[in-house]
This record gives structure tokens, C-alpha cells and sequence, in this order.
């Protein structure tokens, strides 16, 4: 088991996001869906080579995965220990000039995230948790939210990439919000899934679901919102495991009652 050096790899974090913070700067909207593919594919894979070469001379019996849009990769996961980033999460937001995305790194230990950091360079945001040693942001713990109905709460959903080529997913996503909406304060999306889960660990969503395979852009928020005392299962109230083909995660009292109305969707 290694011991991680929480200061090294959140400097590292860090100093990734600030620089593509520089590129975001003059970003301008592309034309097309190929410009925008191209673009990602050169700051994600540049980005993603920086953490991954920095973090192989610092840890070299951790691996590092790339699976991220491998649907296999997203039903199991290999032994021991590995990386899991998303160098730009929130992509499309990025390459429209947005200011809605974040990097995350996620290091999993047989199977479970045992360390987490978000990052939202723009806002100058670091989100990171360690399990059985609470989650944080800029060094502050975070608690989930203390709300106890739904009427009051503050909802997020979002979808998997690609999520136009799954029927299925686009069904339940489009019945869970009719079915959420009469029963809660608003719901919205604000962009990356690995964020919103941040923001579900520091009380500022009360509630997240999701309906589709999306495990590597939860594996951040999964430790974040544990150690800030939420609840994460799938979307039934179910144990989440690889392989789960929906989410839920919300302070405790919202819990019950979110499961209740998302196990209506089949």
C-alpha cells in the first residue's frame, strides 16, 4: 500500500490546472464538432502526460489508467492500485470559452478511491479528500449540506459523455427529472460531473443523480462526498460497484427520499 504525499500531488494538480487555465484564456468557440475533438484530444492528452509521467517518477508501482471512454474500463477495474484523471472535465465548456470545467485525479486502491482532488482553476477552487482523513477545500474541511426536505433542496443532474448513443440512459434521465421535479426547491447542471460532486461534498448541492455509465468521472466525487459525511449509492439506494449503471449522492436526511422517487424509473 502506498503512502501518498497529499502536498505533492495537490501542488501537481495545481500547477496542471493553472496551465490550462493560461490555454482557457484565449480560447474562442470552434466552428465544428471535429475542430472541438481535435483540440481536446491536444489539451487533454498533453495535460494528462504532464500528471502521469510526474506522478510515475514519484510512485512507480501505481499505475495509470486511461479508460475513461472504454466502456469495459467503466464495468471493472484492474488490481491494486492506479490513477484515474480527467484532465479536462467539462471539455465542450472549455472549448466554448465557459468557465464550467475542472481537472480531476482520483488514486484507487482495489477498486475504491482512497484519494481525490478536483480542481477549478478558474475560481481557484482545490477539492481534495483522503479516505479516513476527511475532505477539504483550500485546506478548509467541507461538510455536506444539513438540509432535511426535499422542497428546499437544490438538485443537480447530468449525463454521460456520449450519452446520445444510449437510448436506454436518455429514458430513465428524462423520467427521473419529470418525476424528480414537483418534489424539490430547482434543479440544474452546472457542468462537469466530477465538480458537482465537489460541490455535493462542500453543501452546495444537496442532491446529484445520474442514469449511465460514468464510474471514472464519480470516482473523485465518491471520496469527496464520503468523507464530507454524504451518502453515495446508486440510484435504487443500491451498493455502488463497478459496472452501476446510475448514481445518486445527497446529504443524509435527502437521501431516503431522493431513492424513493429515482426507484420509480426502471
Amino acid at each position: 500500500m502506498t503512502e501518498i504525499n497529499v502536498t505533492f500531488v495537490t501542488d501537481l494538480v495545481r500547477a496542471a490546472g493553472t496551465s490550462l487555465k493560461d490555454a482557457f484564456a484565449s480560447v474562442e468557440p470552434l466552428a465544428d464538432r471535429e475542430q472541438l475533438f481535435a483540440a481536446f484530444k491536444r489539451l487533454d492528452d498533453s495535460t494528462a502526460e504532464r500528471l502521469r509521467s510526474a506522478l510515475a517518477r514519484e510512485y512507480p508501482g501505481i499505475t495509470w489508467s486511461d479508460g475513461e471512454f472504454d466502456s469495459e474500463s467503466q464495468r471493472s477495474h484492474p488490481p491494486g492500485e492506479f490513477w484515474v484523471c480527467d484532465a479536462i472535465d467539462g471539455a465542450v465548456q472549455f472549448l466554448q470559452a465557459i468557465p464550467a470545467w475542472a481537472l480531476s485525479l482520483a488514486l484507487i486502491r482495489d477498486g475504491r478511491p482512497v484519494f481525490s482532488a478536483v480542481y477549478d482553476p478558474v475560481h481557484g477552487e482545490l477539492f481534495h479528500a483522503v479516505a479516513g482523513g476527511g475532505a477539504y477545500l483550500n485546506g478548509k474541511p467541507l461538510h455536506v449540506s444539513a438540509k432535511q426536505r426535499l422542497e428546499d433542496a437544490l438538485v443537480a443532474a447530468s449525463q454521460p459523455p456520449f450519452v446520445g448513443e444510449d437510448p436506454e440512459s436518455i429514458r430513465r434521465a428524462g423520467e427521473a427529472t419529470a418525476a424528480v421535479l414537483p418534489l424539490i426547491f430547482v434543479l440544474r447542471n452546472f457542468g462537469p460531473t466530477s465538480l458537482q460532486l465537489a460541490y455535493v461534498a462542500a453543501g452546495r448541492i444537496d442532491a446529484f443523480w445520474e442514469f449511465g455509465e460514468d464510474m471514472y468521472n464519480w470516482l473523485a466525487g465518491i471520496l469527496l462526498i464520503r468523507e464530507a459525511g454524504g451518502v453515495v449509492t446508486d440510484a435504487h439506494g443500491g451498493a455502488l460497484e463497478w459496472g452501476a449503471t446510475s448514481f445518486l449522492a445527497a446529504a443524509p436526511a435527502l437521501h431516503a427520499p431522493m431513492t424513493a422517487v429515482l426507484q420509480t424509473v426502471k
